[in-house]
């Protein structure tokens, strides 16, 4: 059950996460809200974005986000996990920068754009089951892509990737398993057979 947040909840939230309101479609600022789930000590917020301003000790989240309408912003504050973060979000999320080396607890879906570069990323596990509209992460010869594929507008492969990564991914992007058979394939014949693994 979803309660309006305490002053102190809310001076909690506000020490460690800056919130930017969403604009309406008239360009003005939305009245966000902050709710809390005293069940699951969780936040949701509503109508803003959600930017993480201090680095927290342990590389964790230092709270428990539901669901955050806007963008989920915790770039380079050195965390080794998600957990912790919303399972729903409503724009992008951005993790990039940070020490993670899978995606366990990230959203559900990203309908916006899924950033999480230069992470010592060894699996996609976790990666969002119902899709992303957009990706960027970083190159490893040991990385097994294929989880990718989940991805329905761009996939961008950085750090200096061969390029027929990049080509090979975005062709079968969006395609399902069959897609994903096709670029393991591919990406085998290639000679990127540890990239051709989910």
């Amino acid at each position: 059950m979803l309660i309006p947040a305490t002053t102190r909840q809310n001076d909690l939230l506000s020490a460690w996460f800056r919130l930017t309101p969403s604009l309406s479609v008239a360009g003005l600022p939305k009245q966000h809200k902050v709710l809390f789930n005293p069940e699951t000590q969780a936040y949701t917020i509503l109508n803003a974005d959600v930017k993480l301003i201090r680095i927290p000790s342990m590389g964790r989240l230092p709270m428990k986000f539901e669901k955050v309408a806007g963008a989920f912003i915790v770039t380079k504050m050195g965390l080794m996990s998600l957990e912790g973060g919303p399972s729903q979000v409503g724009a992008g999320y951005f993790a990039g920068d940070n020490n993670l080396e899978n995606l366990l607890h990230a959203p559900e879906q990203v309908p916006g754009h899924f950033s999480i570069q230069n992470n010592p990323l060894v699996s996609l596990e976790g990666w969002p089951e119902q899709g992303v509209r957009e990706c960027t992460l970083t190159y490893s010869a040991h990385l097994p892509l294929l989880r990718c594929l989940q991805t329905t507008n761009q996939i961008h492969v950085v750090n200096y990737p061969p390029p027929e990564i990049n080509q090979i991914l975005n062709k079968y992007k969006d395609q399902g398993k069959a897609g994903a058979l096709r670029a393991a394939a591919e990406l085998v014949k290639a000679g990127f057979k540890e990239n051709a693994r989910w």
